[in-house]
This record gives structure tokens, sequence and C-alpha cells, in this order.
């Protein structure tokens, strides 16, 4: 909703929704295990998973990471 909002809020809030977010500087991406984890191997979707959580953190979201097991 961009009521409230100036003319220069309103384009730059078009222009994100178009473009979609910014990506963060200096923003981390994982592509193996990162070695403080020990005790197993990370499969590759598990690695997509730490990698979404990364994103999250950098935008400042909370989220949660489950699965179906149980």
């Amino acid at each position: 909703d961009m009521e409230g909002l100036d003319e220069e809020e309103q384009a730059i809030a078009a222009e994100e929704a178009e473009e979609g977010p910014t990506p963060t500087k200096g923003a981390v991406f994982l592509t193996k295990q990162p070695s403080c984890i020990v005790g197993g191997q990370l499969r590759p979707y598990q690695v997509e998973g730490l990698n979404w959580m990364i994103r999250l953190q950098e935008n400042g979201i909370n989220g949660i990471l489950a699965d179906e097991m149980g």
C-alpha cells in the first residue's frame, strides 16, 4: 500500500516492486558446507536451506526452516 508516501517514495517502491529486493553488499552465499559444521556432511538441499536462512537474517526477516520428518 503506497498511501501516505510522497512521490519520490512511491517511485522507489514501484521500482523495487518491479526489480525485486536489492542484494545486500557483501552477501554470503555458501557453495559447500562451512568448516564450522562438523560431524557429518550437509546434503545439497540443506546447504540451500542454510543459504535461505542467511538471506532472511541479512534482510532482518524472521523465519523457520522445517521439514516433513517425524
